[in-house]
């Protein structure tokens, strides 16, 4: 397992990641600098293969998180490579929370993709998303070749219907300070909540197969799956929840059961373990 940062730079519209080898003081990391981890294998190494993580945001990241790290080090003991990391302004990464928007997400996503082509050699990537990171994975990697497969657990689809979720009865705590929305202890700028509420998973441009787990299946969810069917495009969908299901993502109350299912993370485990 191997902590870093990777630099984030544009030169003519291209995002390089770039590993950085020395500690930066906070101002510098103030907009370049994302932390990753890197689970490189000790034993063997896979060389065609390597999976990216993409985290969601806020509560759902803290509550996602030892999943994806215990995903991460059960791929690193077979031998296939992972990256994992923090968008600029969330986590360990440089820069303030207003630094956060769906604009740099995606820009973090795609160089965090390139890094990882470009330190293992991979000639095939599989993405696993968690909710936001989901939306992410699907508007940010339809360019790269290598991308195989991407699981979605619980993905968000339409930024706006996810923006009404963090308006709905079941949050915690949601309150206006300092021009910016807070929701459960975490701050939604006005370039993130006005980049997310235009923001949705086009269906008929990512090539690679979409795995969905835990989805409710509303008419925006109906829509997407038609439109990828009307593009002959693959997909898989498991463990779909009805309609009215009301996302326990967002509360503090509940903890377990839900939120890290032994069933789809040992399921997933083994789809991004397949060649």
């Amino acid at each position: 397992m191997k902590p870093f940062f990777f630099q984030i730079e544009q030169q003519e519209s291209t995002f390089e990641p770039q590993e950085v080898n020395k500690s930066y003081p906070v101002s510098e990391l103030s907009a370049c600098a994302c932390y990753g981890v890197f689970h490189e294998p000790t034993t063997h190494f896979v060389a065609d293969h390597a999976v990216l993580f993409l985290y969601p945001w806020g509560q759902e990241y803290v509550r996602s998180h030892r999943g994806i790290r215990r995903l991460a080090m059960e791929l690193q003991e077979k031998g296939i490579p992972s990256l994992r990391f923090d968008y600029r302004g969330t986590g360990d990464s440089g820069g303030s929370d207003q630094l956060f928007s769906i604009d740099s997400a995606l820009e973090d996503a795609k160089a965090a993709m390139s890094w990882l082509l470009e330190t293992t050699g991979a000639r095939q990537v599989k993405v696993f998303a968690v909710r936001l990171g989901s939306l992410i994975a699907l508007n940010a990697l339809a360019s790269f070749e290598e991308l195989t497969d991407v699981i979605c657990w619980d993905p968000i689809l339409d930024g706006q219907q996810y923006l009404n979720e963090l308006s709905g009865p079941h949050i915690t705590s949601r309150l206006e300070k300092a021009g910016m929305t807070w929701v459960n202890g975490y701050p939604i700028s006005p370039s993130f909540h006005d980049g997310l509420a235009k923001v949705k998973a086009h269906p008929q441009t990512l090539h690679a197969n979409v795995v969905i787990y835990g989805a409710p299946q509303t008419s925006i969810f109906k829509k997407w799956i038609a439109d990828r069917e009307e593009a002959h495009l693959p997909y898989e969908v498991e463990h779909a929840q009805p309609a009215d299901t009301q996302s326990e993502w967002g509360t503090v109350n509940t903890v377990g059961g839900f939120v890290n299912p032994t069933d789809i993370l040992n399921t997933s485990l083994t789809r991004l373990i397949q060649h």
